[in-house]
């Protein structure tokens, strides 16, 4: 499944919106900081969800099988989130984030924060 979209001028985030499941699109230069960890349901229980928000001030996209992908599948999975200043930060899921952040990284600002870490 594509969790997200990298486009030239924007990231698109799929499935974000609930219930329509439209997309999220995003401005590079308003990413004020991008934060993922591996997903680990012990360690997020709480902070992420499969859609919408949970105890965290994070709206996450629809992956219903967040925290829950199979070992015998051939990915690592890992949540990002991002901050675009606003009130909730967007959650989103990713297969493989050497090559998201390698994709992603010369689009943002140089000042936009990038940490192995929730902020919340």
């Amino acid at each position: 499944m594509n969790y997200f979209n990298i486009q030239p001028d924007q990231l698109i985030i799929t499935w974000f919106y609930f219930p329509t499941a439209s997309d999220k699109r995003i401005r590079y230069e308003k990413i004020n900081a991008l934060f993922y960890e591996e997903q680990n349901l012990k360690k997020q229980l709480f902070k992420v969800k499969g859609w919408g928000m949970s105890c965290s001030p994070c709206w996450w996209a629809c992956d219903t099988f967040r925290n829950f992908h199979s070992d015998s599948d051939p990915y690592t999975y890992y949540n990002v989130v991002i901050d675009c200043g606003e009130m909730t930060y967007k959650g989103f899921s990713c297969q493989n984030i050497t090559s998201f952040l390698f994709a992603i990284q010369p689009k943002l600002r140089p000042d936009c924060i990038i940490k192995q870490e929730f902020p919340f």
